[in-house]
């Protein structure tokens, strides 16, 4: 016989913030290896000199991992408690693309279509969307006192 009273009340395990030790625990394809060193060395550099910062820009080359270097930021902000978190594309295609990768990477995202999802509000989970659905007459995130608070924004 179980006795629940054990399990009840127990500190849960907190959350990696560190990226990379998100990485470590995704559930990924088998095909994505470890980071590579110039991802490693951005997400610690991020991590441990521009995480409090509003505001940092990441320019890497075509190839180098943006996207997941993207995704794994924008985890930490979730597993911090500092959501929900935002990442936008230029176009729909994008979108897509984004999506099937963060699956082949195992980070959980959702998308816009038709409404925001629950999954995002609460922040639970990357929100991947358009440029041009954030910023339009008819946004879905809301204007003044209605809009969104405390999202995280990777374009």
């Amino acid at each position: 016989m179980i006795d629940f009273k054990k399990h009840i009340g127990k500190v849960q395990a907190s959350k990696p913030i560190n990226p990379i030790d998100i990485y470590e625990t995704l559930d990924r394809e088998s095909d994505k290896g470890p980071l590579r060193p110039p991802q490693i060395s951005i997400l610690n550099k991020w991590y441990n000199d521009f995480r409090n910062n509003k505001d940092v820009i990441l320019k890497l080359h075509t190839g180098q991992g943006k996207t997941i270097i993207g995704l794994l930021i924008l985890q930490s902000k979730l597993n911090e408690e500092k959501g929900p978190a935002l990442y936008l594309c230029a176009n729909n295609f994008l979108v897509n693309q984004t999506c099937a990768q963060a699956k082949q990477f195992g980070v959980n995202v959702v998308m816009a279509e038709p409404d925001l999802p629950h999954e995002f509000t609460n922040s639970q989970q990357i929100l991947i969307a358009t440029v041009h659905k954030l910023f339009n007459g008819l946004t879905k995130f809301g204007i003044g006192s209605r809009a969104i608070s405390g999202l995280s924004v990777h374009p």
